[in-house]
Parts: structure tokens; C-alpha cells; sequence
């Protein structure tokens, strides 16, 4: 076990999200894949599915839809995404969305709704 500094997002080519992986298979991870993100007021990720996905709100508003539904969540609230599962994520306040996403598969296969695979620009 090799300790490491968890970073702070920084800015991505993605929707104006700040990211910063704090561990994943380029640790030597076979599982989970641990991301901390950002969104700016106004920011939605694009429609995306992955193998299994949860998400904790550690400040912020948020919005998900999925299944043909919305639900809003926030400070403290976790968000449990069965895999497959296409959904959508945004930020439905005027504050930052802070939000730590675990990932049950490192790396982190990702999917549009199509099925096309998106090359992510972090370590997953």
C-alpha cells in the first residue's frame, strides 16, 4: 500500500467539470475506481453509462435523470446507479456541485447512449 496526495480538481475538456482521480488501476486497483468532481452552476455532464457507478453529494445541488426520471439530491445525499444504467448528472443551483464518485471496475469503461465508447481525459 503506497499512500498518495489527493488532488484537487482541475478543469477538463468535459462540460466545464473539474476532476481529479484519487485512485484507480494505475494504482494497481482491480476495483474500485475513486473520482472527486465539480460542477459550476448551470454544468450537466453529457447522457453516460458505465459497468456500476455511486455518487455522494458533498455540497451542492443536484440533478439526475435517469430511467425517464429526474430527481433532485443534495449535501450528504448518496446516489446509488446500478450498472449499465444511462444517466445524466447536473447542477441545478447557483453554487458548486461537489460530488465523490466510487466505481466498482478500475478502469472505468464508459459508454454514450449509443453504446460508443468515451475516451475519458483523466485516469480511471
Amino acid at each position: 500500500m503506497n499512500p498518495s496526495v489527493r488532488a484537487r480538481p482541475k478543469a477538463t475538456a468535459i462540460c466545464g467539470i473539474e476532476h481529479s482521480t484519487w485512485a484507480c488501476s494505475k494504482e494497481g486497483l482491480s476495483q474500485p475506481s475513486v473520482w472527486r468532481q465539480t460542477l459550476p452552476p448551470g454544468a450537466a455532464l453529457p447522457p453516460h453509462r458505465y459497468e456500476c457507478d455511486k455518487l455522494m453529494c458533498l455540497a451542492g445541488q443536484g440533478g439526475v435523470r435517469s430511467q425517464g426520471r429526474v430527481q433532485r439530491f443534495g449535501a450528504d445525499a448518496t446516489l446509488a446507479q446500478p450498472g449499465d444504467q444511462l444517466h445524466q448528472l447536473f447542477n441545478v443551483s447557483d453554487e458548486l456541485l461537489q460530488l465523490l464518485a466510487v466505481l466498482v471496475a478500475a478502469p472505468a469503461h464508459t459508454e454514450l447512449p449509443d453504446r460508443q465508447a468515451i475516451g475519458l481525459p483523466w485516469r480511471t
